[in-house]
């Protein structure tokens, strides 16, 4: 049983998650409309796309459990603070884009510890422009004095008012202009400009987010790039080159790493116009619990081809075929039983690291 592609992956997300703060699967959408995040819910403990973000003196802490990406307050931040405005603390997902014309379906969740307010937006990164925010296009939401349902663009600068306990908003609008690279932000920060009477949350305040939903309702071309790893960097083979290359006449050996002890594979190496031109059999790592390498976790077979000195570019594959690999975020499938290429040269005629 192969596992290691989705501890890989997790050890990613967890690395990524420190450093900023995906993706989850869904269910189909209707062929005219389109999903346009790369993460809705949490329900697999996964923040990104989705990331926190926070302007000096400004400080929060986050972590995702229970399904929600919770955040809590720790410094508010703003003026009187010595910081900006509501903007100091920040959820925002970026890499959005928008195409004038279009009508946008916008949805999302937030459980708070204490009654207070919300500035939602989409608009550029810079934060000079917004297309939508807060309750324009409101069709539900929790009762409060700017939570006026319906209201456009110019009747809905001001903050949401969000009730301790559960929140629920949904709203629709329709894009006028094209945004190339937007972001969906939420603030959450003290007073400063734009909101100089009140902070948005007292300190310690706990938000959940959750259920968090744009979708373009009448056009698929915004969709999220679902081939989109977002820097997580997960392996393609379990199939493992010592190196780019090989030289003729010396050793060359390669590895195959699984979760479980196997009998030894079968391998062979085939050439670019995917002939078989050499074979070979593994033989286990001299480890303990036979085979097994305590720093990686795997148990490993050395593939040694070493007395194979054609040169050329080659690939090699074992006869282990049922290790086929599922990314979890982009869907793309992986032969793991497959090197990648390489290539075997003579010394006295080609460096194998010139490429």
């Amino acid at each position: 049983m192969h596992k290691k592609f989705a501890k890989a992956a997790v050890a990613g997300v967890m690395a990524a998650s420190m450093l900023a703060s995906t993706a989850a699967l869904f269910a189909p959408m209707s062929a005219n409309a389109g999903l346009m995040v790369g993460q809705v819910d949490f329900d697999e403990g996964i923040g990104l796309p989705w990331h926190t973000c926070e302007t000096n003196p400004a400080k929060q802490k986050f972590n995702i459990s229970n399904g929600t990406y919770n955040v809590t307050i720790i410094n508010k931040g703003g003026s009187e603070a010595g910081g900006e405005s509501r903007w100091d603390l920040q959820l925002r997902h970026r890499k959005l884009k928008i195409k004038a014309g279009e009508t946008y379906k916008v949805s999302f969740d937030v459980n708070a510890s204490n009654e207070g307010r919300l500035y939602t937006k989409i608009g550029d990164l810079g934060g000079s422009k917004e297309i939508w925010h807060n309750c324009m296009g409101m069709s539900a939401g929790p009762s409060g004095e700017h939570n006026k349902s319906g209201a456009d663009f110019n009747m809905s600068w001001d903050p949401l008012d969000i009730q301790k306990g559960d929140n629920h908003f949904e709203c629709e609008f329709k894009a006028d202009e094209d945004m190339a690279v937007a972001e969906w932000a939420f603030h959450y920060g003290g007073r400063g400009q734009h909101q100089t009477d009140f902070d948005c949350f007292p300190e310690g305040t706990e938000l959940k987010f959750d259920n968090l939903k744009l979708e373009c309702t009448t056009s698929s071309e915004c969709d999220w790039d679902t081939t989109d790893e977002m820097g997580f960097v997960t392996p393609r083979s379990d199939v493992r080159l010592n190196q780019v290359g090989y030289f003729t006449n010396l050793k060359k050996v390669a590895s195959y790493a699984t979760d479980e002890k196997i009998d030894p594979v079968k391998f062979v190496i085939k050439d670019a116009s995917g002939k078989e031109v050499y074979s070979g059999t593994g033989k286990q790592y001299d480890g303990e619990d036979g085979g097994k390498d305590y720093g990686s976790g795997e148990y490993i077979q050395f593939l040694d081809f070493t007395d194979f000195n054609e040169t050329g570019t080659y690939t090699i594959e074992v006869d282990d075929t049922s290790n086929v690999q599922e990314n979890r975020y982009t869907k793309e499938k992986y032969n793991m039983y497959i090197s990648h290429d390489f290539e075997i040269v003579d010394p006295k005629e080609k460096n194998v690291y010139d490429g």
